[in-house]
C-alpha cells in the first residue's frame, strides 16, 4: 500500500475510536478523510465526509467554528471540481461566514470565489475577493515576518551575551 492508501487507513482507524465525546477531533478526521477522497476524485464520498462533519459539529453545539469553515470549504471544492459553481459559491460564502475562519483556509477560499466570479464574467466581484485576498496573504507575510525579526533580534542578543561572558570568564 503507498502511503496515501496508509493515510487514509490511519484516518478511518481514528475516525472509529474516536468517540462522541472527542466531536472536535472525530469532525476534524472526518475532514481529513473527506479531502483525501477529494483528492482521488471521489466526490460522492467526499461530499458525504464533509457533511457527517458538519452534521456532527451541528449536534454538539460547535457549528460556527474553525472546523466547520474547513468542512464548507470542502464541499464548495466538491462542487467546484463537479462544475456546479452556484452551489460550490453558496457553500464558499457561507464558509466565509464562519467567525473564526483560519486564514489559510479564507485565503484559499477567497481565491476560489474570485476564479469562480471571473468564470461567470462577474470582474467586479472577482476582483474583490482577489483584493482580499491579496490583502490578507500579505497580512499574514508581514506578520511573519516581524515574528522571525523578533526571534532573530533575540538569538542576537543572547549570542552577544554569549560573547561578553565568554571574553569575561
Amino acid at each position: 500500500a503507498d502511503n496515501s492508501e496508509k493515510a487514509i487507513e490511519k484516518l478511518k482507524e481514528a475516525e472509529s475510536i474516536s468517540t462522541m465525546e472527542m466531536p472536535a477531533i472525530r469532525a476534524t478526521i472526518q475532514n481529513g478523510i473527506g479531502n483525501y477522497y477529494l483528492q482521488n476524485q471521489d466526490f460522492d464520498t467526499s461530499e458525504a465526509y464533509f457533511k457527517k462533519a458538519i452534521s456532527l459539529l451541528k449536534s454538539t453545539e460547535l457549528d460556527h467554528s474553525a472546523i466547520e469553515s474547513v468542512s464548507l470549504q470542502g464541499l464548495g471544492n466538491v462542487f467546484l471540481l463537479k462544475n456546479k459553481e452556484e452551489t460550490s459559491l453558496q457553500y464558499f460564502k457561507k464558509a466565509l461566514k464562519i467567525p473564526v475562519i483560519g486564514n489559510a483556509t479564507k485565503i484559499e477560499v477567497l481565491g476560489n470565489l474570485s476564479r469562480i466570479y471571473k468564470k461567470m464574467d462577474s470582474i467586479a466581484l472577482s476582483q474583490k475577493y482577489y483584493n482580499e485576498k491579496v490583502a490578507l496573504n500579505t497580512a499574514m507575510l508581514n506578520s511573519e515576518r516581524e515574528v522571525r525579526s523578533v526571534i532573530i533580534s533575540h538569538i542576537d542578543a543572547e549570542q552577544q551575551n554569549t560573547l561578553l561572558s565568554d571574553k569575561t570568564d
